[in-house]
């Protein structure tokens, strides 16, 4: 939960997401990089992961679940919260069980 020094802050930022010493590829070989570019890949998959699970998922219901289901983080300014996909997805799994449980 430490920022980074390029991290935007503030009460208008919801949500965040590593962006620091990044592991990715390039072609066929691996770099470590740091900056929003490779911050946003979190945000973008979640959402990519819960469109899977539920493909009428409106973008209200998506931001929705982004910011319900981010980790708390402890820093001196605000940043957000932490995206989480596995909460998100949790989440998202729970509601459509529960929709499958009232219908029958």
């Amino acid at each position: 939960g430490r920022k980074a020094s390029f991290s935007n802050h503030g009460r208008t930022v919801d949500i965040s997401a590593p962006g620091v010493d990044i592991v990715s590829t390039l072609g066929d070989s691996f770099f470590s990089a740091s900056g929003t570019s490779m911050a946003c890949p979190y945000a973008s998959a979640t959402v990519a992961m819960l469109l899977e699970l539920k493909p009428n998922l409106s973008l209200a219901q998506a931001r929705g679940l982004l910011r319900s289901t981010a980790t708390p983080l402890e820093t001196t300014r605000h940043i957000g919260n932490a995206v989480n996909a596995a909460n998100a997805i949790d989440r998202a799994l729970a509601a459509s069980a529960s929709s499958v449980s009232r219908s029958r």
